[in-house]
């Protein structure tokens, strides 16, 4: 039954996604690697692995596309707005939305968490664990992406195709919770903007004839002034004992200005 098959399909994805996440946690947690390099690493590995299950094990009978096949209809969200592809994976992402906020800043573990992320060697001090804390966000993260593929497939796809990876959801992400400015209120509102340009693109392209590499640009472009309005703020932070200049006075005395 689909009360049944459809939260055990979400659930597999996000195990998958915790085990997968937990190995990065573990080596930036225990060895110092940078888990940027390490994750782009792996997804390198994730590609050519499910790659190879779809064209060798789990391959439907020959098609334009080597994919799996189609699941099962009780496993299939249901779409919204037909024949739109808007279907009920996005209520679940807004519960998940709310959830990370409770976990993040209404409780102990996620304080702990953020004061890892913040600053270790404080968080150290203060005698939290930041290893254990440092995999348990690795391994939160994955559960969340692998949620996300999940519903990728259940809601739009209803098979893994070769070209699933090709997508650019993840890096995209990146750029969202970076214009979100890493907090779920604003996340929302990136994740709207994003998807619109992206569904946008397709729009103009075959209606307008404009190029939709046009959207990437504006998505960089976006993308680039808010780092820079970081990285200005940082330098204008400057201490004040930089900013004061001693000279000394006509009768002696040390005058600062």
């Amino acid at each position: 039954p689909a009360w049944l098959h459809i939260p055990l399909t979400m659930g597999a994805g996000i195990l998958s996604g915790c085990l997968w996440g937990v190995v990065p946690g573990v080596f930036k947690a225990k060895y110092g690697a940078h888990e940027v390099i390490l994750t782009i690493m792996m997804n390198y590995i994730a590609l050519h692995f499910t790659g190879y299950l779809v064209n060798y094990i789990l391959l439907a009978p020959p098609g334009y596309l080597p994919a799996t096949r189609v699941i099962n209809a009780s496993a299939k969200l249901t779409r919204l707005l037909p024949p739109s592809r808007a279907n009920t994976g996005f209520f679940v992402a807004i519960i998940c939305l709310v959830m990370v906020y409770i976990f993040l800043w209404k409780t102990k573990w996620g304080f702990e968490i953020r004061a890892v992320g913040l600053n270790q060697e404080a968080a150290r001090y203060a005698g939290i664990n930041v290893t254990k804390n440092i995999v348990l966000a690795m391994a939160l993260s994955g559960g969340l992406a692998g949620l996300a593929g999940a519903l990728q497939v259940q809601g739009i796809q209803y098979r893994f195709n070769d070209l699933f990876a090709f997508t650019g959801y993840g890096f995209d992400g990146i750029a969202v919770s970076l214009l979100g400015n890493n907090h779920p209120a604003g996340i929302i509102l990136s994740a709207f903007l994003f998807g619109s340009l992206n569904c946008g693109a397709l729009q103009m392209q075959s209606v307008a004839g404009i190029p939709k590499d046009l959207i990437g640009i504006m998505q960089a472009v976006i993308v680039f002034f808010i780092s820079a309005d970081y990285l200005l703020r940082k330098k204008l932070e400057q201490p004040l004992g930089e900013e004061i200049n001693v000279r000394r006075g006509s009768a002696g005395q040390e005058v600062a200005k």
